[in-house]
């Protein structure tokens, strides 16, 4: 096994046990969970610090969610590819939130450069708005706005039906969201002050 596929085997195995436990977690557990010896850990990652950061730059390559929302059905009506898109995304921010939180209770000195951290986020997230933005112009006849402005608003609305500090009774599913989206939360015309 190449250096690279033995990293990201690691990864593999031990992100959700980070995404459970956060930091706290130590290295024998993640060497368990990996099926290897501990040391092998360390002779891919210097220390769980290192683990955890490439955990968390794993998870925000927008590869995954490429790959995922590509392969959604296009037979299936504008509300249902939605909705698959909403649980991509959804699942993404819960794992990568619990990851930042797991990496932001790490010692200070641990961090990387936060400018070249920022420009990689960003890289990132323009990345998924474009995937789904290609989606949504595939349906261009049926929005209102233009599809990368839809994208934007689906983007924030899954963001925060997700957020952490969101009470679990609080938070709309995927399809309250997508009906939100696409319908509006009133049942009243919508009115602007260009039309008063």
């Amino acid at each position: 096994m190449s250096p690279e596929d033995r990293q990201q085997a690691i990864l593999d195995a031990v992100t959700p046990l980070i995404v459970e436990r956060g930091a706290s977690v130590t290295t024998s557990e993640m060497a368990r969970a990996a099926g290897v010896a501990e040391g092998t850990i360390y002779s891919v990652f210097p220390d769980k610090h290192s683990l955890i950061i490439a955990a968390v730059r794993a998870s925000l390559d927008p590869a995954a969610v490429q790959a995922a929302v590509g392969n959604i059905d296009r037979t299936q009506t504008l509300q249902l590819q939605l909705q698959d898109a909403a649980t991509i995304l959804a699942d993404r921010i819960e794992r990568v939130m619990a990851l930042f939180d797991a990496l932001r209770s790490l010692p200070e000195h641990s961090h990387h450069d936060g400018s070249h951290a920022r420009h990689f986020v960003a890289q990132t997230e323009a990345a998924v708005t474009e995937t789904l933005t290609e989606l949504l112009d595939t349906h261009r006849e049926e929005l209102s706005i233009e599809p990368v402005r839809a994208a934007a608003a689906f983007r924030g609305l899954i963001f925060a039906i997700r957020h952490p500090m969101l009470p679990p009774d609080q938070r709309l599913t995927v399809e309250e969201a997508v009906t939100i989206l696409m319908s509006g939360i009133t049942n009243r015309p919508v009115t602007t002050k260009t039309d008063s």
